[in-house]
């Protein structure tokens, strides 16, 4: 375990990589790295080495900013995949290019990512061969982000925890056949699409539903939907229509239960 001690401030970008550096050396098998809520790496990139022996990493921290260094090389014993042991990864405060850096973990098996307050994080893309199990936690309120993305392509995942804040614009594409446990919630940062003086402020749902090899998601076994109340009802054209169709964006296509929540 290595945590960073230190008095409330900025930790130069350099001096946080040879510790990062530092470690990989010892090779590793679990590695939980934990910097202070009051301490903050430089906004400059910090290079990940490759910890090639770990199975489980946990890294804490505050808007610090990771690039994946490693790269797949041929050697004279076949193909050298960094990160080739790693079964488990958690990632809080922690900018990195998921595209990039998951195909390099190709026994990843559970991935925790808690992206709560970084403003470049809202498009969230985890495609892996192996992954049972994700957890995503996205609590942003800005306004600034206009759109969310979650993009997720996972033939084994069979467990699914997302909670996150929408501004605007959302998009989510799932493609997970094997996928039976799922809890969603999507809180927006206002109400929008409603029918007459009510907006949609909320969406989520459950399930423990069995697993379909012919859809993108199992049956949902309840359909939870926060409705608030509105000053202008006339900000809604188009109301049952684009109500409809914003709960589309969330793929729920069947449910047997309706959670309806007035406040």
């Amino acid at each position: 375990n290595i945590r960073v001690a230190g008095e409330a401030g900025t930790m130069g970008a350099g001096r946080f990589s040879s510790l990062l550096w530092d470690a990989a050396r010892l090779s590793p098998v679990e590695l939980l790295l934990t910097l202070p809520r009051n301490l903050e790496v430089s906004c400059m990139e910090v290079t990940l080495p490759s910890f090639h022996r770990a199975t489980s990493m946990d890294l804490r921290a505050r808007e610090l900013h990771l690039t994946v260094w490693a790269k797949p090389y041929g050697s004279l014993n076949g193909y050298y995949v960094p990160f080739r042991s790693l079964e488990r990864l958690s990632l809080s405060g922690c900018h990195i290019d998921l595209a990039t850096f998951i195909p390099f973990c190709q026994r990843l098996r559970v991935l925790r990512l808690n992206t709560t307050g970084l403003v470049d994080m809202s498009n969230i893309t985890v495609h892996s061969a192996s992954l049972e199990e994700l957890v995503v936690e996205h609590g942003n309120r800005w306004t600034g982000r206009t759109r969310t993305h979650i993009s997720v392509d996972s033939p084994v995942l069979k467990q699914l925890t997302a909670s996150f804040h929408a501004c605007g614009n959302i998009g989510v594409s799932i493609l997970a056949p094997m996928l039976d446990k799922v809890w969603w919630r999507c809180s927006y940062a206002k109400p929008i699409y409603g029918l007459g003086l009510w907006g949609l402020s909320e969406v989520g749902f459950n399930t423990n539903a069995g697993r379909g090899a012919c859809v993108q998601l199992p049956s949902v076994h309840v359909l939870s939907l926060h409705i608030s109340p509105v000053q202008d009802s006339v900000s809604f054209p188009n109301a049952e229509l684009s109500f409809e169709a914003e709960i589309d964006k969330h793929m729920v296509t069947n449910f047997s239960g309706l959670d309806l929540h007035l406040s």
